[in-house]
């Protein structure tokens, strides 16, 4: 039965590519009601936090959770808050590679030096501790603050967790399939009440915790070999730009780019700024992705917090700029470069979610909107924050890092475990294959909504079967495979464009992807 499907599919998988699945969403943690289960530690007296059930303002459900921290007993080093909610039973996030939840900003930090920071923690059976380190970004935000805040989402990957310096692990090694709970806090290191800014406080709403896996929607830019396709600019003659292809530090692909900022004080009272910009041959068209990532190793750190990371998309149609970061009005990113993560020295994964961009008041608006991308930027930005008669936050200052592997993603699989009911899948669905373009591997998952015969085969584009992957029974639920550019023959097949299909008796699938030798 198989064969003949496979047989009858082929000149429709030669002539029609579907569009890309999206999955359902469904709650880890509700916030509905809850504000009273979640216990609250306060690192010093002086400090205080107020948590409050809200059901006027909310995500999902029927309320969320208010939270007000004040920070005004700090140490030498600093002051934290712990904010935890147990579950009833162990969890189990199996399967899935990060958890997102939803913010609304009520009332953002009064001094911009980034003194307040967010934590996220989950914790093991066995008592182990995993971290989301300091966030100097969220409470920083393009979604301002009071009556114009809006909702926005929190993306924290699985790999980006860490264990604290002054944590004894228990045996190192995070395991999923027994989550005990989940804690958030509001820290603060001295720089607040050291450099005599007023002790501070910020005011936010949280919902929707939720798990899930990123599908892949294609990769946007390799950055294989192509540092002196970069064109660059900067806020004064004395600022230095390096870029270099790397060869040793490679993420994927065959190399990665290596950038060195060497940031010259004196600044103008704003700061100042470099630019560094690649425009493809041929436009991106974002199609479902609702967020970018990219993949950072830092080689060097900066001295201060002044300086800020900035990703910039340019639309197709007019040219008009969506800003990701740094700006005179709304300054951010500093927590790519000042993660307390970084002092690994590895590989990290960055997620830009695109309504996180914004449109500077300076640059020129059109329609607001992006479709198909023309060029992209990144910099490296300082601002200029008196702190006292004496000191201020610009330095001359250096920060070298690798970038590597910009691609495009959704969300996608997630499971409610307040209910331990996953949603019904009621569809086919077939993911788009990661990497694309690749060589000589990629990988896809595919969804199957009840036990069913299914096959997964690989056809040229002129509909002929290159290579059967799966075939037979299986059961419902998500399955990953893999394809190594190989046919049936067990020989490598020639660069170009392929298809690839999860064929049922009731419905077939199909996307393409690119081979490239």
């Amino acid at each position: 039965m198989l064969s003949r499907l496979q047989q009858k599919t082929a000149w429709v998988v030669a002539l029609s590519l579907l569009c890309t699945f999206g999955f359902g969403q469904s709650t880890v943690l509700n916030f509905d009601e809850t504000a009273g289960d979640w216990a609250v530690a306060l690192g010093h007296a002086g400090n205080v936090v107020i948590l409050e059930d809200n059901f006027e303002d909310f995500e999902e459900g029927s309320g969320s959770m208010q939270v007000d921290v004040q920070l005004t007993d700090l140490v030498a080093w600093g002051t934290w808050t712990d904010i935890g909610y147990t579950f009833a039973e162990a969890q189990d996030f199996s399967g899935y590679s990060e958890m997102r939840f939803k913010i609304k900003l009520l009332k953002e930090p009064t001094s911009n030096i980034r003194s307040m920071q967010f934590t996220c923690d989950v914790f093991e059976e066995s008592g182990e501790m995993w971290r989301y380190p300091e966030d100097l970004d969220i409470f920083y935000s393009p979604h301002t603050t009071g009556d114009d805040s809006e909702w926005f989402e929190v993306t924290v990957p699985f790999s980006r967790f860490a264990q604290p310096g002054w944590y004894t692990p228990v045996n190192g090694v995070f395991d999923k399939a027994a989550v005990t709970g989940f804690n958030f806090g509001v820290h603060s290191d001295s720089s607040a009440g050291f450099y005599n800014h007023p002790f501070d406080s910020v005011s936010f709403l949280i919902d929707d915790l939720y798990l899930a896996n990123p599908v892949e929607d294609g990769q946007m830019h390799s950055f294989d070999e192509m540092a002196g396709d970069w064109a660059t600019g900067a806020g004064n003659e004395n600022v230095v730009i390096i870029l270099e292809d790397d060869y040793d530090n490679i993420f994927e692909g065959a190399s990665a780019m290596g950038v060195e900022v060497q940031l010259d004080a004196p600044y103008a009272t704003w700061g100042t700024w470099t630019d560094i910009s690649y425009t493809f041959d041929t436009p991106v068209a974002l199609g479902d992705a609702t967020e970018l990532r990219f993949n950072i190793k830092m080689l060097k750190v900066p001295v201060r917090k002044n300086l800020i990371f900035t990703f910039d998309l340019f639309d197709v149609d007019d040219n008009e700029l969506h800003r990701w970061g740094g700006d005179s009005e709304r300054p951010g990113h500093y927590g790519i470069f000042e993660h307390i993560d970084i002092t690994f020295h590895e590989w990290r994964e960055i997620v830009i979610p695109l309504d996180d961009m914004f449109r500077p008041s300076w640059s020129t608006t059109y329609d607001d909107a992006i479709a198909t991308v023309n060029s992209i930027g990144f910099g490296v930005h300082t601002t200029q924050e008196q702190v006292d008669a004496d000191w201020n936050a610009c330095v001359d200052d250096t920060v070298s890092f690798v970038i590597d592997n910009l691609r495009m993603t959704h969300a996608s699989t997630v499971v409610g475990i307040d209910s331990k009911t996953p949603q019904v899948v009621r569809d086919f669905q077939l993911s788009q294959n990661y990497p694309n373009p690749f060589n000589p591997t990629t990988s896809f998952s595919y969804v199957i909504p009840q036990t069913a015969d299914v096959s997964i085969a690989i056809y040229n584009i002129r509909g002929e079967l290159v290579r059967t992957l799966e075939s037979g029974n299986q059961t419902a639920g998500r399955h990953e495979t893999n394809w190594n550019g190989l046919n049936d023959g067990g020989q490598i097949v020639s660069s170009g464009i392929y298809i690839y299909s999860l064929i049922s008796e009731s419905q077939t699938i199909s996307k393409q992807m690119l081979f490239l030798k």
